[in-house]
């Protein structure tokens, strides 16, 4: 019904055209509009318009422009269809029927225009708060991140420097254990040393003439004796310490090692040699 009433206003515009329009013109603007009611009637509609506003430039007649409009509303461009109303109805030679179906028309995309922004803002609304909240979870996301990773360097610095100490400690350990050890020798070293002296002592005592001089070589066989002994009980009391102050375990190395770790959105393999 609405494609056979828009129909017969395109006739009625191109009868008024032919009307009053110079000869050389009217040919050209009836095959325009000729055309358009055509491309209208097969609801290629932003073709017929565009046809129609070619027949308004070469002759700006009120009825094209309603003709104009009515394509423009059926294409969906209802700004446009609005104007080419208000143009008809501004227009000094008009039809009352056809002004008053304008102005009910001018209503109808008013209102359609209107609820079009209202709906346009309202999704403009919706798209900036879902970009914001996107914001905020990428931001979120990188500062999870990034706390991670700082907490991966902090262990990572930790566990260094645990581990260098326990390099220093078995060093020293092994360090002073093989002091210990050392003195532990030579302090074996000396009691072997002593105790000969003492059995020296000790045959020269028995081939002593004179009792001044048995008692003499008595009292320095009984002192290199004694020298010897703790020579010895300090040489065995190192060689104990030595023992304990030996680290039992091999020492501490940054041995090649793998760890996975993940976060938001991401998961990462560190190898470390």
């Amino acid at each position: 019904m609405r494609a056979r009433n828009l129909a017969a206003v395109l006739i009625l515009g191109l009868s008024m055209a032919a009307q009053g329009a110079p000869r050389g013109g009217n040919r050209r603007v009836s095959e325009l509009v000729r055309d358009a009611e055509k491309l209208y009637l097969k609801a290629r509609y932003k073709e017929a318009a565009d046809l129609l506003r070619k027949a308004i430039e070469i002759e700006p007649e009120p009825k094209l422009y309603y003709n104009l409009a009515r394509a423009l509303d059926q294409a969906g461009d209802l700004p446009a269809a609005l104007e080419a109303y208000r143009q008809y109805v501004a227009s000094p030679e008009t039809d009352p029927t056809l002004v008053k179906r304008a102005s009910l028309s001018m209503e109808r995309l008013r209102t359609l225009i209107s609820r079009q922004e209202a709906q346009k803002v309202a999704q403009d609304a919706e798209r900036a708060k879902l970009e914001g909240e996107t914001r905020a979870a990428q931001q979120k996301a990188e500062e999870e991140t990034k706390r991670m990773e700082a907490e991966r360097l902090a262990s990572e610095q930790r566990r260094k420097v645990e581990l260098q100490r326990d390099i220093d400690t078995y060093r020293a350990s092994r360090t002073w254990a093989f002091v210990s050890g050392g003195a532990a020798v030579a302090a074996a070293g000396g009691g072997v040393v002593l105790g000969l002296k003492a059995l020296e002592s000790h045959g020269a005592f028995t081939q002593a003439a004179t009792q001044p001089e048995k008692d003499t070589l008595k009292a320095m066989t009984q002192q290199r004796a004694l020298y010897a002994d703790a020579c010895f009980g300090a040489g065995l009391a190192l060689a104990v310490t030595s023992f304990f102050l030996f680290p039992k375990s091999p020492e501490p190395a940054l041995a090649p090692a793998a760890s996975l770790s993940f976060g938001p959105g991401s998961l990462a393999l560190e190898v470390r040699f």
